[in-house]
């Protein structure tokens, strides 16, 4: 192993450190702006230089697996108005022709017929973003600027802050506690603040469903009566014409089918969420320390303290190495450091994924408008009440027509889609903030 000259190598240029508050910069070192606003991770092994940009300030899901349900009864009726009477050729033309006037319709209801239904699966969603940022206390990075530093002139300055891989703090080192179950955020100025969370939720996410209506046939079946009026001779011998209405219905004679099936979108459920979810990184955990003081007689930086390196591996000075847990090193390869007064703890992981509390739900009832072509006829003969003199004769079977079945009718379904579907998964997000990848390396 080489020997390290304590008087010129205290701490090797290049080296970076943290400041954990407001005081003075250090002398000799100047302020490593490449992570201001930058979460710290290790290189992942020894063949990756530090100073990679990685993460996303925020995340979100989509849904992984899709789903379908039963859709409830389509059962069903339509009533709509028949075309004007036509008369037919027994029908008495004289000016009693009133009888079967050819402005009044019915109403022309069918039977009930329950077609199949179609739930398409599910369409996909997606859930709002949320942060990426972590329970964190912020610090500023300097980085030694000097070539050494003179131990007959000055001391390393106090309040530097290192990592330790052990419990036992170093004689002129103190504990800082505030960094304690905190990763490390880059600041420019005014450090020592926390913010962040490591675990999160998102908010409601909703769906619809596809609804497909099977085609399907309804029979008319025989029309309400109806009143109109008609003028007609009142019994006696008086030649009077006198206004009367009478009601008349007819037998069924027709058919509505829908050649087409009808596609529509249902209503969105009332929305799903999922629990509450770490996205704590993959971290080890190392004890913060932070100098009081390092006097002049002192050997520089002790063994099992950490410190970042931000340059080219190859530019590590003789007497350091990257911590990758050979020669007595900690292994932080691909951690991130997480203050604790117990370190060497290891735990979390860069990407998750939620299960559904969905469970099972329904939809809001969906309207679904169809058409269908009517085809046929009502008729029959229209018997007036009464006793009518047509003629110096009486008769009680006048005004014979039909009515075509419209062409056209339209009627809305209500449908409801329920089911014990719902249950999903999503796809697996990464949770790892902005941040910049450094060497970990300490004293051999």
């Amino acid at each position: 192993m080489t020997s390290v000259n304590p008087r010129t190598n205290i701490f090797p240029k290049n080296g970076v450190i943290m400041v954990p508050n407001t005081s003075d910069p250090p002398v000799g070192f100047s302020q490593e702006t490449s992570l201001n606003c930058k979460y710290i991770k290790s290189i992942p092994n020894l063949c990756t230089n530090p100073s990679v940009a990685f993460g996303t300030s925020t995340h979100t899901h989509t849904a992984g697996s899709l789903h379908t349900h039963t859709a409830g009864s389509a059962a069903h009726t339509h009533s709509g108005p028949t075309a004007g009477a036509t008369p037919s050729s027994s029908h008495v033309s004289w000016p009693q022709s009133g009888l079967a006037p050819t402005g009044h319709t019915h109403q022309q209801p069918s039977s009930s017929t329950d077609p199949s239904i179609i739930v398409e699966c599910s369409s996909s969603h997606t859930h709002d973003t949320v942060t990426n940022e972590l329970t964190h206390r912020t610090v500023s990075f300097y980085k030694k600027t000097e070539s050494s530093i003179s131990l007959r002139r000055r001391p390393i300055a106090t309040n530097m802050m290192f990592y330790s891989s052990t419990s036992s703090v170093p004689g002129n080192f103190t504990h800082d506690c505030l960094y304690d179950c905190k990763h490390l955020k880059g600041i420019s100025a005014c450090p020592g603040t926390n913010a962040g969370t490591n675990c999160h939720t998102h908010a409601n996410a909703t769906h619809t469903h596809g609804l497909d209506l099977g085609a399907h046939t309804h029979t008319i079946i025989s029309s309400p009566a109806t009143s109109f009026s008609g003028s007609f001779r009142n019994t006696g011998s008086t030649c009077s014409w006198t206004p009367r209405a009478y009601t008349h219905g007819h037998s069924a004679g027709g058919s509505l089918t829908s050649s087409d099936p009808c596609s529509v979108t249902s209503n969105a459920d009332t929305g799903h969420t999922h629990g509450n979810k770490s996205m704590e990184v993959a971290y080890k955990t190392l004890l913060l320390v932070s100098t009081d003081t390092i006097r002049i007689r002192q050997s520089g930086i002790p063994k099992n303290i950490l410190f970042n390196w931000v340059d080219n591996l190859n530019l590590i000075p003789a007497g350091f190495q990257v911590s990758d847990g050979t020669n007595g090193t900690t292994d932080m390869l691909g951690k991130y450091p997480k203050g604790s007064c117990t370190p060497g703890n290891t735990g979390g992981c860069n990407a998750h994924t939620h299960t559904s509390e969905g469970g099972c739900h329904t939809h809001p009832t969906t309207s679904i408008p169809h058409t269908h072509p009517g085809s046929g006829s009502t008729g029959g003969e229209c018997s007036l009440s009464g006793t009518q003199h047509l003629g110096g004769s009486p008769t009680g079977a006048v005004g014979s027509h039909t009515h075509a079945i419209a062409t056209s009718n339209s009627g809305t379904l209500s449908q409801t889609v329920s089911g014990t579907a719902g249950a999903h998964t999503h796809d697996n997000a990464a949770s790892e903030p902005i941040g910049l990848t450094v060497a970990f390396i300490e004293k051999v």
